[in-house]
């Protein structure tokens, strides 16, 4: 009689005949087929619940606490995102000091505070858009366009600037933009090339004496390894009058071409960072310096 199960021989070194391999042959032809039909009930009820979860999750999205937020509390959450801080000198673990960039700012990339805030949705780029503190401080990168640094600025409304910025000729349309907002800078760093120390000082001397709401001014040089030609300006010093600065708190002299003046009379400072090249200033001038800075903690200079 022919077999219609082979269950009890599962497993085992039974030899089916020819007549049964015909039968199992037709077995597992009807497994197969009952398989693939499980699979395609599978797939369908898994797209089924991969719908429904998507649908879910978005309804949960609508329930987030974030989206009760007023705009301004989540601008000022904002506000706190971006870079921040000042560094000048830190002590190595060789007991060595090594230079640092003293302030934080943001860098105009799509990845980084405060463009990134702008691509998560349209509210929040709304909210980001009309947060001018955001906009207020800057790493300028080397030639940048000049378009783009006035829509940055435009963001900012009135709020101080701070920026960081190569002074280089090929930035000139950048520098003189800056140079209009003078009287709003707060935190600068201005670097410079070894070979544009005289478009530095013709710079410096370009803007006007009065510094009213600078806090953090650093002035260095940098060599990039690219030589230009000495075209006669990178002659002489430029002379600095602290009292320009009334508000002035971190100072960081990174070339020898900048010297202190310090004026015989003068108020109280609010200075309490200075990092000094000594060539800008005389050790009778730094004594001088810090006895008009009751307020400093942290002094460094090369002697």
């Amino acid at each position: 009689m022919a077999r219609r199960s082979f269950e009890d021989v599962l497993g085992t070194n039974y030899v089916p005949t020819p007549g049964e391999r015909y039968t199992i042959t037709t077995l597992v032809q009807k497994m197969e087929a009952d398989l693939t039909s499980l699979e395609e009930t599978i797939s369908s009820l898994l797209e089924k619940r991969e719908k429904l979860e998507d649908n879910m999750f978005a309804h949960k999205a609508l329930l987030t606490p974030a989206r009760r937020l007023l705009p301004e509390l989540v601008s000022e959450v904002f506000a706190h995102s971006t870079p921040s801080g000042f560094k000048h000198w830190e002590v190595g673990l060789d007991g060595e000091e090594y230079e640092c960039e003293p302030c934080n700012f943001s860098h105009p990339l799509v990845s980084e505070t405060p463009l990134i805030l702008g691509r998560i949705c349209r509210r929040w780029r709304q909210i980001a858009y009309s947060t001018p503190s955001l906009w207020a401080a800057i790493r300028i990168p080397d030639q940048w366009k000049i378009e783009v640094l006035q829509e940055w600025i435009s963001r900012a409304g009135s709020c101080p600037l701070s920026f960081s910025v190569a002074l280089s000729p090929e930035d000139v349309k950048i520098l003189n933009l800056l140079a209009t907002h003078q009287q709003r800078w707060k935190d600068i760093v201005l670097r410079c090339d070894d070979y544009d120390i005289g478009f530095m000082k013709q710079f410096v001397e370009s803007l006007s004496p009065c510094y009213s709401n600078l806090q953090t001014a650093d002035l260095r040089r940098w060599n990039s390894g690219q030589r230009r030609a000495d075209n006669g300006t990178s002659r002489g010093v430029i002379r600095l009058t602290i009292e320009s600065a009334p508000n002035l708190t971190h100072l960081v002299l990174g070339t020898p071409i900048i010297q202190v003046v310090i004026p015989d009379r003068s108020p109280p400072l609010c200075l309490r960072t200075i990092s000094i090249d000594s060539r800008s200033i005389t050790i009778a001038e730094l004594l001088s310096l810090l006895r008009l800075s009751p307020a400093v903690e942290s002094v460094y200079a090369k002697i």
